[in-house]
């Protein structure tokens, strides 16, 4: 898991990754940039909407993001 491996890490390193500030992302989901901010923080929960369209936009799975895995992406078993 990055970083410590909590959701709030996870959020926190893939908004780093695609090179994003806080507001970018906030602007992206519609909400406001304090929104952001307090659940990088761990200080408010998230929304599983808001999870959802953050996995979508990371390009992430949403175990991943909730840090209930160490793989970023699913992998399909066939």
């Amino acid at each position: 898991m990055s970083e410590g491996g909590t959701m709030k890490n996870n959020i926190a390193a893939e908004r780093a990754r695609l090179k994003m500030s806080q507001q970018d992302l906030a602007d992206e989901l519609r909400v406001s940039r304090s929104a952001l901010g307090s659940w990088e923080a761990g200080e408010t929960p998230v929304k599983v909407s808001m999870l959802c369209q953050m996995a979508d936009l990371f390009g992430c799975s949403l175990d991943y993001l909730m840090a209930r895995t160490e793989e970023r992406t699913v992998k399909m078993v066939s």
